[in-house]
């Protein structure tokens, strides 16, 4: 199946995914020549501010940073899935009007 005859919804769920590791590899590069350490720079962490809003509920409780790390694009990865597939989904309905 190729990409034009994806359904809306899964094209904006990709997009979405890989906005967020395009933003994630930018971030971890330009925080280790900046600060020579594997973190994000401050300015693009506000992409990664749903998934810490969750990860930091009592029930999650952890001090490895590599934990912490991975958790954090997970669910920024699910996240921006599901915000894209909903932006593709209106695509979807507005094209069809």
């Amino acid at each position: 199946m190729g990409w034009k005859k994806l359904p809306y919804w899964l094209k904006g769920g990709l997009i979405g995914m890989f906005f967020i590791i395009i933003i994630f590899i930018i971030g971890e590069l330009s925080g280790y020549i900046l600060y020579n350490k594997w973190v994000i720079i401050p300015i693009l962490n506000l992409f990664f501010v749903p998934s810490v809003i969750i990860l930091f509920q009592p029930l999650y409780d952890t001090n490895s940073g590599l934990v912490m790390g991975a958790s954090i694009l997970l669910i920024s990865l699910i996240l921006y899935f599901i915000i894209g597939a909903i932006v593709g989904f209106i695509i979807n309905k507005l094209k069809r009007k």
